[in-house]
């Protein structure tokens, strides 16, 4: 019985890490449906400036942004898995499509980041760990929750509104915790913590920073609940 639940353990873990090397997409930049390419000298969508102040909102509701920072191939990944598993390459003939971000977080109309939104990719950090301490050891896939902790973390104090900040503290008074309005630095900045947190600043090129604009309703517009944009379900139970 002991042999029959080892080898249950087994096949779970082994889907669990194909689900880690599988991310969710990220929507590729179209105008048509407010997903933006972030230009360094070019005003974001929540600054004044940016063609989205031109589309009428329908009352009653808000924009939010889903900011993805350090977009990647999914193929870079494929990469330097083909470069860590050498003994088995015939097993990597096609390329996976598509494309994938380091992290991503939502930020609000007035450009204010949502803290408790952040999601730091579970691909992207195992590719780091593919590559060190490698699956040579053990426990090259445990971590990933001190990851993700250690980048919201950080991405808190990136973006922490000043003490004479009045919005910020009456969001929080509310209940709603909230950076102050960032801008392409910040994202940059972000983007360069995601890539550090996972260790995968020279393996997976990811300078692009995206944007995507949704309308929601004002009354949720600073929920934060059931964000999980680039991990799959049962890879973000995977390696606690």
């Amino acid at each position: 019985m002991a042999g029959a639940d080892a080898d249950r353990a087994e096949i779970i873990q082994f889907w669990r890490t194909v689900e880690m090397f599988r991310p969710p997409p990220v929507h590729k930049a179209s105008r048509e449906k407010h997903v933006y390419s972030v230009a360094p000298g070019q005003p974001l969508p929540w600054e004044s400036g940016h063609e989205l102040a031109h589309v009428r909102l329908p009352d009653g509701t808000a924009w939010r942004h889903v900011v993805y920072v350090g977009i990647f191939a999914v193929q870079s990944v494929f990469d330097v898995l083909a470069r860590v598993f050498t003994s088995c390459e015939d097993d990597f003939d096609e390329r996976p499509p598509g494309q994938s971000a380091l992290a991503a977080f939502v930020v609000s109309d007035e450009g204010r980041p949502l803290l408790g939104s952040e999601v730091l990719s579970s691909c992207a950090w195992a590719t780091g760990r593919a590559l060190h301490p490698g699956p040579g050891s053990a426990a090259w896939l445990t971590g990933f929750d001190a990851a993700q902790r250690e980048f919201g973390t950080g991405l808190a104090e990136l973006t922490a509104a000043e003490l004479d900040d009045a919005r910020a503290r009456q969001l929080g008074e509310c209940g709603h915790a909230m950076g102050r309005p960032i801008g392409v630095k910040d994202l940059e900045a972000c983007r360069d913590l995601a890539a550090e947190i996972a260790a995968v600043k020279v393996a997976l090129p990811h300078l692009e920073i995206r944007i995507r604009c949704e309308m929601v309703g004002k009354r949720t517009q600073h929920n934060v609940d059931g964000y999980d944009f680039l991990n799959s379900f049962i890879a973000s139970t995977a390696w606690r």
